[in-house]
């Protein structure tokens, strides 16, 4: 079961200054005991959390969200969190030994529940560091975009995000000298969720990283950097696409509506977004960013074996001073 701490821990997370019952991340410095008296901007702690809300207006399995934006989330055999306001995370873990992944839980599905309440624009990206900024890998599920960092990771590149990516504030209101600036975004947790086969190609031993969930071939592989709390510059963005007709990774730019879309069908649990009210504030959000950061598509063959060409051919491009 997951233990509470005799005090609370002070974190800074993307920006937020967020008070916990519980330690957080092996990653994630708290504050010094001298800034224990700053006022956080979030505060979580156990207590008694309801099964289901009260006429919510949007349901699924493991998510509720009611009229006045509250937000239930319920992971089997982890627990539910009540997140409201932006402000408030309520605990109630299930009994077991859980304690890792209800820290993964704060620090993903529930993190991102908080910053959609505070009107922030989250995206479903692992960020890896590339000159003095970082790019972003998206794709759905079992795209590749944790096995791309992992690769990076291995070649001496920093992972700062395996898989969210909180935009700082929106493109359109960074501006310099009345242009718009490349958008700027805070990282999430940066532990790998790699599968089974992915850990065997990056020469990892299995036994030495903890299994994501009971009953799952996926395993947890910290990279040993400290969480970031800073935001920093976003290069570009690159769409992983597996396809059968590929021999060779294909780097693609994109423009306009077509990068818009890419970026729109990369928000994180875009579907959260309506009950929230912040669909039309995402779509603007993602067209500013196509705007200012260059948006590429990466058609590539489906076989994992494969995924070190892709890496090579991403590498190549950076190395020539370009994206593609």
């Amino acid at each position: 079961m997951l233990s509470r701490d005799v005090v609370t821990w002070s974190y800074r997370i993307a920006g937020l200054t967020v008070a916990s019952e519980y330690s957080l991340h092996p990653n994630l410095v708290p504050l010094p005991s001298g800034n224990q008296h700053i006022k956080p901007d979030v505060v979580i702690r156990q207590g008694i959390v309801p099964e289901a809300l009260d006429a919510p207006i949007f349901m699924t399995p493991f998510v509720q969200i009611a009229a006045d934006r509250r937000v239930l989330i319920s992971i089997k055999e982890i627990g539910r969190f009540l997140i409201r306001d932006g402000q408030s995370v309520t605990v109630a873990a299930h009994p077991g030994d859980n304690e890792v992944e209800t820290r993964y839980g704060l620090l993903g599905l529930v993190l991102a529940g908080i910053m959609m309440q505070r009107d922030r624009v989250v995206f479903h990206a692992s960020l890896v560091g590339v000159g003095d900024g970082v790019v972003g890998f998206m794709g759905q599920s079992g795209a590749g975009k944790s096995t791309v960092a992992g690769i990076l990771s291995t070649l001496g590149y920093e992972v700062l995000s395996d898989d969210l990516a909180f935009l700082s504030e929106s493109p359109g209101d960074q501006k310099h000298g009345g242009e718009q600036s490349a958008p700027r975004v805070f990282p999430g947790q940066n532990r790998l969720k790699l599968w089974a086969d992915t850990v065997e190609l990056l020469g990892l031993d299995k036994e030495a990283h903890e299994q994501t969930r009971a009953g799952q071939f996926r395993f947890g592989v910290h990279t040993g950097t400290p969480i970031r709390n800073r935001a920093v510059r976003l290069k570009a963005l690159y769409m992983l696409s597996a396809r059968s007709d590929e021999t060779q990774p294909i780097i693609i730019p994109l423009e306009g509506g077509d990068a818009v879309a890419v970026l729109h069908g990369a928000l994180y649990r875009w579907r959260w977004l309506f009950p929230m009210n912040r669909a039309a504030d995402s779509l603007r959000a993602a067209a500013d960013i196509a705007a200012t950061t260059p948006v590429l598509v990466v058609n590539k063959p489906r076989d994992l074996e494969d995924m070190p060409e892709v890496v090579s051919t991403l590498e190549k491009a950076w190395e020539s001073g370009g994206w593609s």
